[in-house]
């Protein structure tokens, strides 16, 4: 019979979904990116009320002086998806747009 440690696997369950994977480190990101990232055009999925309440706030998340991780744009999208106000997958195709500037930006 084989035994299993639960609390083990269930940390090794929860680190292996978790958004640790992305960045803390702090990046410049203008209005006007986020503005191009959040459009409907890039993310079909999402309508016009809901593309202005991601823009507004990832926007009101950026610090003084206009950086923000990516981290932290996953949290203000996380905190919108457990409201009902956008969906997973809207969430995970913004992350893809965000990881995608950031990388290409930021090398």
């Amino acid at each position: 019979m084989v035994k299993y440690d639960y609390k083990n696997i269930l940390f090794f369950v929860m680190s292996w979904f978790s958004p640790n994977h992305y960045s803390q480190k702090e990046y410049y990101l203008p209005v006007q990116q986020i503005e191009k990232i959040v459009s409907y055009i890039n993310i079909q999925t999402l309508n016009e009320p809901e593309t202005v309440l991601v823009r507004n706030e990832i926007s009101k998340k950026r610090g003084y002086d206009g950086q923000i991780s990516l981290y932290q744009i996953y949290e203000v999208l996380g905190d919108l998806k457990n409201k009902n106000k956008i969906s997973r997958y809207d969430l995970k195709s913004l992350m893809t747009g965000f990881e995608k500037y950031f990388s290409e930006k930021y090398k």
